[in-house]
């Protein structure tokens, strides 16, 4: 609960043993709320790890266009439609856990360590990213 044990959470994700993550970010998640300064420690510390994603995200959530390294270790495709909004809370399947976020008004975070629920997740992010269509940066 609270903003440290989000904290808690997410550097958990950020140390994982494999440096690989599958996320599903829905448009308003944590990092899209919370400070700049935690947003950029997150995505440097990301990035001088090395770890790589595949990510599903809800059409609109870059507010920027994607360089071709941020498009490599992200690795994102869009939602299909009919998920728009079905996803309040940031997923982060990782090594044989599960980080799920909520938004940064509520402010708590679970992590489960467990290669079975993670294997179910997955299996679920699978299903969603067939049906994801590639990135291409949102018209303005």
């Amino acid at each position: 609960e609270g903003l440290e044990g989000v904290r808690a959470v997410v550097e958990e994700a950020l140390y994982c043993r494999v440096k690989r993550w599958e996320i599903i970010a829905p448009k308003e998640n944590f990092f899209s709320q919370f400070d700049e300064a935690y947003a950029r420690y997150f995505l440097e510390t990301r990035e001088r790890r090395s770890i790589v994603a595949r990510s599903l995200w809800e059409k609109g959530l870059s507010r920027h266009v994607l360089n071709a390294a941020e498009l490599e270790r992200r690795n994102p495709r869009w939602l299909p439609e009919a998920m728009k909004g079905a996803f309040r809370s940031l997923i982060i399947l990782f090594d044989d856990k599960v980080a799920i976020i909520s938004s940064y008004d509520a402010l708590s975070a679970i992590l489960i360590r467990s290669e079975e629920i993670n294997a179910t997740f997955k299996a679920m992010f699978d299903a969603l990213w067939i049906g994801a269509e590639p990135y291409r940066p949102p018209k303005k």
